[in-house]
Protein backbone atom coordinates (compact mmCIF):
# COMPACT_ATOMS: atom_id res chain seq x y z
CA UNK A 1 0.00 0.00 0.00
CA UNK A 2 1.34 3.32 -0.87
CA UNK A 3 2.17 6.07 1.60
CA UNK A 4 0.81 9.44 1.25
CA UNK A 5 3.60 11.39 2.23
CA UNK A 6 2.10 14.65 2.83
CA UNK A 7 -0.29 12.82 5.56
CA UNK A 8 2.42 11.89 8.41
CA UNK A 9 1.75 12.15 11.65
CA UNK A 10 4.29 14.63 12.66
CA UNK A 11 4.65 17.87 10.54
CA UNK A 12 7.85 19.01 11.33
CA UNK A 13 11.01 17.23 12.86
CA UNK A 14 12.16 17.23 16.34
CA UNK A 15 15.39 18.72 16.68
CA UNK A 16 17.58 15.90 18.43
CA UNK A 17 15.53 13.02 16.65
CA UNK A 18 17.29 10.71 14.25
CA UNK A 19 15.82 10.20 10.82
CA UNK A 20 15.93 7.54 7.67
CA UNK A 21 15.62 8.96 4.52
CA UNK A 22 13.28 6.89 3.08
CA UNK A 23 13.34 8.69 -0.52
CA UNK A 24 16.45 9.92 -1.86
CA UNK A 25 16.96 13.29 -3.26
CA UNK A 26 19.05 15.87 -3.66
CA UNK A 27 18.45 20.10 -3.92
CA UNK A 28 18.87 23.53 -1.79
CA UNK A 29 18.76 25.04 0.13
CA UNK A 30 21.68 22.23 1.67
CA UNK A 31 23.15 21.08 -1.97
CA UNK A 32 23.86 17.49 -0.92
CA UNK A 33 22.62 14.20 -2.09
CA UNK A 34 20.86 12.17 0.49
CA UNK A 35 21.13 9.03 -0.59
CA UNK A 36 18.14 6.66 1.18
CA UNK A 37 19.29 4.88 4.46
CA UNK A 38 21.08 8.08 5.32
CA UNK A 39 20.19 8.90 9.15
CA UNK A 40 20.57 12.77 10.19
CA UNK A 41 19.17 14.10 13.11
CA UNK A 42 15.80 16.36 12.77
CA UNK A 43 18.24 19.61 12.68
CA UNK A 44 19.68 18.75 9.60
CA UNK A 45 19.15 21.14 6.99
CA UNK A 46 18.00 18.18 4.55
CA UNK A 47 16.01 17.30 7.03
CA UNK A 48 14.60 20.49 8.06
CA UNK A 49 13.73 20.88 3.90
CA UNK A 50 12.69 17.92 2.82
CA UNK A 51 11.03 15.99 6.11
CA UNK A 52 8.62 14.54 3.64
CA UNK A 53 11.31 12.17 2.63
CA UNK A 54 12.31 11.32 6.05
CA UNK A 55 10.74 8.43 8.56
CA UNK A 56 11.71 7.98 12.12
CA UNK A 57 14.73 6.00 13.08
CA UNK A 58 13.48 2.29 13.49
CA UNK A 59 10.65 2.47 11.17
CA UNK A 60 10.11 -0.96 9.23
CA UNK A 61 11.56 -0.64 5.36
CA UNK A 62 7.65 -2.27 4.49
CA UNK A 63 6.60 0.90 5.94
CA UNK A 64 8.53 3.90 4.39
CA UNK A 65 7.08 5.53 1.48
CA UNK A 66 8.35 5.27 -2.12
CA UNK A 67 10.12 7.48 -4.52
CA UNK A 68 6.65 7.10 -6.41
CA UNK A 69 3.85 7.92 -3.54
CA UNK A 70 4.48 11.54 -3.90
CA UNK A 71 3.82 11.19 -7.89
CA UNK A 72 1.02 8.93 -7.50
CA UNK A 73 -0.59 11.30 -4.61
CA UNK A 74 -0.14 14.41 -7.03
CA UNK A 75 -1.81 12.68 -10.04
CA UNK A 76 -4.84 11.85 -7.32
CA UNK A 77 -5.34 15.15 -6.28
CA UNK A 78 -5.27 16.45 -9.77
CA UNK A 79 -7.73 13.56 -10.96
CA UNK A 80 -9.64 14.66 -8.13
CA UNK A 81 -9.54 18.42 -9.27
CA UNK A 82 -10.46 17.83 -12.28
CA UNK A 83 -13.37 15.53 -11.85
CA UNK A 84 -14.53 18.25 -9.14
CA UNK A 85 -14.42 20.58 -11.70
CA UNK A 86 -16.24 18.84 -14.15
CA UNK A 87 -19.18 18.18 -11.91
CA UNK A 88 -19.36 21.80 -10.81
CA UNK A 89 -19.68 22.46 -14.70
CA UNK A 90 -22.18 20.07 -15.55
CA UNK A 91 -24.17 21.56 -12.49
CA UNK A 92 -23.91 25.06 -13.43
CA UNK A 93 -25.19 23.65 -16.66
CA UNK A 94 -27.81 21.82 -15.43
CA UNK A 95 -29.13 24.68 -13.30
CA UNK A 96 -29.47 26.75 -15.96
CA UNK A 97 -31.42 23.93 -18.16
CA UNK A 98 -34.79 23.71 -15.66
CA UNK A 99 -36.57 21.16 -17.57
CA UNK A 100 -40.12 19.60 -15.80
CA UNK A 101 -41.34 16.74 -16.58
CA UNK A 102 -44.89 15.41 -16.94
CA UNK A 103 -46.82 12.13 -16.98
CA UNK A 104 -47.04 10.92 -20.38
CA UNK A 105 -50.36 11.34 -22.21
CA UNK A 106 -52.04 7.83 -22.49
CA UNK A 107 -55.02 6.59 -24.65
CA UNK A 108 -57.50 3.73 -23.31
CA UNK A 109 -59.29 2.36 -26.16
CA UNK A 110 -63.03 2.18 -26.04
CA UNK A 111 -64.05 -1.26 -27.86
CA UNK A 112 -61.93 -4.20 -29.62
CA UNK A 113 -60.23 -2.66 -32.38
CA UNK A 114 -58.87 -4.61 -36.33
CA UNK A 115 -55.52 -3.24 -36.50
CA UNK A 116 -51.99 -3.64 -37.76
CA UNK A 117 -50.07 -3.80 -35.28
CA UNK A 118 -45.99 -3.99 -35.82
CA UNK A 119 -46.55 -4.77 -39.17
CA UNK A 120 -49.08 -7.43 -38.79
CA UNK A 121 -53.09 -7.71 -38.45
CA UNK A 122 -53.90 -7.62 -35.20
CA UNK A 123 -57.29 -7.46 -32.85
CA UNK A 124 -56.43 -4.69 -30.25
CA UNK A 125 -58.20 -5.38 -27.14
CA UNK A 126 -60.85 -3.19 -25.53
CA UNK A 127 -58.72 -1.70 -22.62
CA UNK A 128 -55.56 -1.60 -23.99
CA UNK A 129 -53.47 2.24 -23.15
CA UNK A 130 -51.13 3.51 -25.68
CA UNK A 131 -49.15 7.00 -25.15
CA UNK A 132 -50.37 10.47 -27.35
CA UNK A 133 -48.06 9.54 -30.00
CA UNK A 134 -49.11 5.68 -31.25
CA UNK A 135 -49.58 5.60 -34.59
CA UNK A 136 -53.04 3.55 -33.48
CA UNK A 137 -54.22 6.36 -31.71
CA UNK A 138 -53.58 9.29 -34.87
CA UNK A 139 -55.40 6.17 -37.15
CA UNK A 140 -58.31 5.87 -35.20
CA UNK A 141 -58.54 8.74 -32.85
CA UNK A 142 -62.36 8.10 -32.11
CA UNK A 143 -62.12 4.63 -30.58
CA UNK A 144 -60.06 6.00 -27.79
CA UNK A 145 -60.64 7.91 -24.86
CA UNK A 146 -57.37 9.82 -22.78
CA UNK A 147 -57.21 8.15 -19.40
CA UNK A 148 -57.21 10.80 -16.64
CA UNK A 149 -54.42 9.98 -13.65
Amino acid sequence: MALNLRSKPETRPAANAIYICAVPFAGPPFGEVVPQGQRLRGDHPAVQAAFRYFVPDGTPESEWPSAYDEAIAIAEAQELAERDARREAFEKLARENPVKLEPPRMFRLKRDLLATRDGRPATIRKGSIVLADDELLTAHADDWVEVRS
